[in-house]
């Protein structure tokens, strides 16, 4: 009997950043098996992964090959021939330097079905990302892409063909052979003014451009010491630099850690303000299997008290999944704890009846004490939730019920490339003290001196606090005036001067 036999989609997974991928690779990614990933393919764009995908990371830099490429294509056979959905997460465009067509000629000898989700190539979209044009009218009429690494590493031949025509010439993976490069071309009668960008980590929170000339490209790229992923750009369309840089956030790094859907909502935000954001979600919510336990309490009370979207949108989860008839909730009094919150509970069509002055744990119990006086209150939050809520309402006999319908943990998901992005950025966000405890558990993750460390209330803050003098860190630390996306975004622009100062120095 012959072997039920998987599929695999080779998908392009763009130049760097994760929404630079097509909406056709992110639904095969959210329903695959299993996701074989490269280097240079964000390992944010596997936040849409199942939570039961297994994953597997087959990075290759120059001369460090964490698995040669024969072993490669035997783990695609492998997993395929276990009838499973294989996702191969290429860097850039599976068939442009990708060695997409070696792989699928290895599938076709096993008589295993593929499919090819195109990507968008980094030798035009990089370039694009830092206002060149890879054409322009009266300046290059064509372009010409060549790999700056074969296996025989002769590129003589392409290089003197440029050397002798007009137009744009974009080198991908050819950093260790810059040296060669700009003799070949010198050699070959290539005028040394010639301009060149260097792009380096394109389309990343560590992406930077490097602008220089044929002549002195050896030389500045060694000053400025640029490093692999980079791309190298020669031709006149290099003095070009099509960028709006006026935005209020522009050229500032902002890395956002907590839920994804937290991070999600503040990394959009953020990015219409011009920042590069690196989305770092290290939590995940898990819902308790049932509401049934705590019906009875929840039909009693007077009052139900939400202290995240969180807790709104799980609650609303578990009320649809256990069929409950939302009638249930007729003449109930809705609180929460800030603007997130309550925009989660009117996204579900229910006006909230509270809202605290300052949006924090301590103050929503204060307040709300003269305000539900007698009436039976039950609030519905995390299992890990802070305990001065239960302490002020014990204090003052208050008739509460305390339902944790749901857990925050470490998420699944794997970071291979934090390194290469963390040591550029400006601004680190963090949401809650969960948040922090897990970014500093997490051995990938490394607190660099430029860092300016922003926490969205006292509580969060005290924990960093804690972890900064633990580690000997003087990183200056901001906190939200409003515990609120909005209140994290208002601290940074009160900052940005300063900031900018220090740039300057």
């Amino acid at each position: 009997m012959e072997t039920r036999k998987g599929v695999v989609y080779l998908i392009g997974a763009g130049p760097g950043d994760p929404e630079l991928i097509t909406v056709k690779a992110q639904k095969i990614i959210a329903r695959a098996d299993c996701i074989v990933c490269d280097r240079l393919a964000s390992s944010q764009i596997l936040y849409q992964a199942r939570p039961d995908a297994e994953f597997f990371y087959v990075g290759k830099e120059s001369s460090n090959h964490t698995l040669p490429q024969d072993e490669i294509n035997k783990k695609l056979v492998e997993l395929a021939l276990q009838n499973k959905t294989v996702v191969r997460l290429k860097g850039g465009d599976p068939f442009v330097f990708g060695r997409g067509g070696e792989e699928i000629l290895v599938l076709e000898e096993h008589n295993i079905p593929y499919f090819v989700i195109p990507g968008i190539t980094s030798a035009i979209a990089a370039l694009e990302n830092v206002g060149i044009p890879v054409t322009h009218r009266r300046t290059a009429r064509s372009f010409q892409v060549i790999t700056g690494h074969t296996c025989d590493d002769d590129l003589t031949e392409e290089l003197v063909n440029y050397a002798r025509s007009s137009g744009t010439l974009v080198v991908l993976m050819g950093v260790k052979n810059l040296v060669r490069i700009a003799e070949i071309l010198l050699s070959n009668r290539k005028d040394p003014e010639t301009p060149v960008s260097i792009i380096e980590n394109a389309t990343t929170v560590a992406e930077r451009r490097v602008d220089t000339t044929l002549k002195n490209m050896v030389a500045d790229a060694e000053r400025k010491q640029v490093k692999a992923p980079a791309i190298i750009v020669f031709g006149d369309v290099c003095r070009f630099s099509l960028k709006h840089k006026k935005f209020m956030f522009s050229e500032l790094n902002i890395a956002v850690t907590g839920t994804l859907n937290f991070s999600l909502k503040l990394t959009d935000e953020l990015q219409q303000l011009g920042a590069r954001v690196l989305n770092l979600p290290n939590l995940e919510v898990f819902p308790v299997p049932s509401i049934e336990p705590w019906l009875n309490k929840i039909g009693a009370a007077e009052w139900l008290v939400f202290t995240s979207a969180n807790g709104v949108n799980v609650f609303r989860t578990l009320m649809q999944k256990g069929n409950v008839d939302l009638r249930i909730l007729l003449h109930k009094k809705f609180a929460v704890i800030g603007t997130g919150t309550c925009e989660a509970l009117k996204s579900w069509g229910f006006i909230p009846d509270f809202i605290p002055g300052k949006f924090d744990v301590a103050t929503l119990s204060r307040e709300l004490v003269p305000v539900v006086g007698e009436k039976s209150v039950c609030v519905l939050r995390s299992s890990r939730a802070s305990r001065e809520l239960n302490e002020c309402w014990d204090n003052n006999g208050i008739d509460y019920c305390d339902c944790p319908i749901y857990e925050v943990k470490n998420n699944h998901w794997p970071r291979y490339d934090a390194d290469r992005y963390l040591s550029r950025v400006n601004y680190l966000i963090f949401a809650s003290s969960s948040g922090v405890d897990s970014f500093f558990e997490n051995s990938l993750n490394e607190i660099y001196p430029q860092m300016n460390i922003v926490a969205i209330g006292t509580h969060t803050a005290e924990l960093v606090k804690v972890y900064m003098e633990e580690l000997n860190l003087k990183n200056k630390l901001l906190i939200a005036g409003e515990y609120s996306r909005k209140g994290i975004i208002e601290i940074i622009k009160e900052d940005l001067p300063e900031l900018k100062n220090r740039r300057l120095s």
